[in-house]
């Protein structure tokens, strides 16, 4: 039997992977969105590469924070608990057989067959499948969450009417100029509401208009001189 492995067999199930789950980040967060708003799915339909990228923007955050959290616990275990641990043993025989019961006692001195290490190999391959499985469920159901917070933020600036200008789209609706509350955007159609009838508006993604945000410029002083 060949157990070597093709890289890119590995580095293609690997994209594989994070190209599905990007798109399930993001379908979660989405579908959070629309079920705090009431939207269509289906009419305000994606594209795969909105999809992805707006999977890979909500997801960018958590998984960099994940790999910090994960690289300070690494460092800590390896650079500060580890050498003592080991400085301890090397000093003192007592604590090594200590640890060596302590080792007995959880593994057992007995040596395990052929048979008994493969199916143990296959234990933790499944413990760890599982793992990952559990994971990506939780991160999913943590996406619809924040979707679900975006859609109930609206929802609130609805109801105090505390929407800027710049939230707001003019559109043509049955030949009558409207001014609505910007929802969301799909591949081919948009949504708005009317924030004095709550009517959710769907009009095509061309056409309609909106004001743009006054940004101040920074100023700087810098040897006497104010630049913009």
């Amino acid at each position: 039997m060949d157990t070597k492995r093709n890289p890119l067999l590995d580095s293609g199930l690997l994209l594989a992977a994070a190209t599905a789950f990007l798109y399930c980040a993001s379908a979660a967060h989405t579908g959070g969105f629309n079920s705090r708003l009431g939207l269509d799915g289906d009419v305000l339909d994606r594209n795969f590469q909105q999809i992805l990228y707006d999977g890979f923007l909500i997801s960018f955050g958590p998984a960099i924070l994940v790999l910090i959290i994960y690289t300070a616990l690494r460092f800590f275990y390896s650079d500060a608990v580890l050498p003592g641990i080991s400085d301890a043993l090397r000093k003192s025989w007592r604590r090594k057989r200590f640890v060596l019961k302590l080792k007995h006692r959880w593994y057992g001195k007995r040596k395990d067959s052929e048979l008994e290490i493969r199916e143990k190999r296959h234990t933790r391959v499944a413990a760890a499948i599982t793992g990952v499985a559990l994971a990506i469920i939780l991160s999913l159901v943590y996406f619809e969450s924040k979707g679900k917070e975006v859609g109930s933020q609206v929802r609130i600036k609805l109801e105090s009417k505390s929407f800027r200008e710049h939230e707001t789209v003019t559109v043509t609706v049955n030949g009558e100029v409207r001014k609505l509350v910007y929802l969301s955007c799909g591949a081919r159609n948009c949504a708005g509401i009317d924030p004095e009838t709550r009517v959710v508006q769907y009009f095509p993604q061309n056409g309609h208009s909106y004001l743009l945000q006054d940004v101040k410029p920074k100023q700087s002083q810098a040897n006497g001189n104010v630049t913009k």
